[in-house]
């Protein structure tokens, strides 16, 4: 798998550049059909039918355009449904009853094309095996309160395991022939570009759940047995929602009231994996958050999303980096600077 991923990689690396038709690229039917993962004999009538231009260069056989593929490829890629979920009696009997569909719908899932289907599907029970596998998977974890999801990419399965209270815990395995298919679905809803997965990505996927509206952050990495993908969940009401909301004493939180109302200062928020320090520094953008002040933050990526603020999101991909944002958010003399993480000497030396 980890050379048909570094395949692809490179494939869509060579056609993301402007394409002069004087050089134009043209691939073997075995390289087509390992980026398009269908059969030779279906590249054959995909060629037939002219879909595929090809041309035939003795002694190779067969050369099809990479025009003609790529444009294949794209035309398959569909929207995201909308997760729709019926309301649970319980959180335990909803949690159940899904695990238990998860793998009935694993035991009728086609290795095919299930994740390649040209229509959207508006309801739950109408879409295909994979996206009501993956849609099941989000929802148990939603239930079970679970603050990330781990897709983990191994030598003979994938495991899917949930952080639940900072703990991991194993769920299910899912076999290997449909670890492309799961992770390459998550991708597709968190809007990850396809033609750079030879590179770690972050993407966000938007669902409403039990009448609630979730971010899930969605951070796709290579790795030698595929890609591994973990999503967080993101409750995106609760910052707004105040201190006390977020489970803070009052003794805590008017305190730190106090503090940032103070007419300048540096606050560092520190804290274990899944300890709430995003969440916190929301609650405190959204605290500060009036019309007298200008707030800008720069942070890859944004997390919640808090109207009335400047957010800025990084993109190293396209030379949008820390020190760029940071000179241009510097004139514009903001009162509240926000920097998402600092994890290196440049951060440091920024917010400091």
């Amino acid at each position: 798998m980890a050379t048909s991923e570094a395949f692809l990689a490179v494939k869509f690396a060579m056609d993301a550049e402007p394409v002069v038709e004087e050089k134009e690229e043209w691939w073997s039917a075995r390289e087509v059909t390992r980026f398009l993962s269908l059969s030779a004999r279906e590249i054959e009538k995909l060629r037939r039918s002219g879909t595929l231009s090809a041309t035939k260069r003795w002694p190779f056989g067969w050369r099809y355009s990479s025009q003609s593929v790529m444009g294949y490829f794209e035309s398959l890629a569909v929207e995201a449904p909308p997760l729709l979920v019926q309301e649970p009696v319980s959180v335990e009997e909803s949690a159940r009853i899904r695990m238990q569909g998860i793998f009935e719908l694993m035991k009728e899932l086609e290795i095919e094309k299930s994740a390649e289907q040209e229509e959207p599907y508006s309801d739950y029970e109408s879409a295909p095996p994979l996206i009501r596998v993956v849609n099941a998977v989000f929802a148990n974890a939603i239930d079970g309160k679970a603050s990330d999801v781990y897709f983990e990419a191994g030598l003979r399965s994938m495991r899917v395991r949930f952080r639940i209270g900072g703990v991991l815990q194993e769920v299910m395995p899912i076999p290997k022939l449909m670890q492309d298919q799961v992770t390459r679905r998550v991708m597709v809803m968190a809007d990850i570009d396809l033609a750079r997965l030879f590179v770690p990505q972050v993407g966000t996927i938007n669902l409403r759940h039990n009448n609630r509206d979730w971010v899930v952050r969605v951070t796709a990495i290579p790795s030698i047995y595929g890609h591994t993908v973990t999503a967080r969940f993101i409750d995106a009401d609760l910052p707004r929602k105040g201190f006390r909301e977020l489970g803070m004493l009052a003794e805590h939180f008017v305190p730190l009231e106090n503090a940032l109302e103070q007419e300048g200062g540096l606050f560092i928020f520190a804290g274990a994996s899944a300890s709430g320090t995003t969440t916190t520094v929301a609650a405190c953008l959204h605290h500060l958050n009036k019309s007298q002040r200008a707030i800008y933050t720069i942070e890859q990526p944004v997390e919640y999303e808090l109207p009335g603020i400047t957010q800025i999101q990084l993109n190293p991909f396209c030379g949008h980096t820390l020190d760029k944002a940071l000179k241009t958010v510097l004139r514009a003399r903001p009162d509240v600077l926000f920097l998402g993480s600092i994890h290196d000497t440049e951060s440091a030396r920024a917010a400091m």
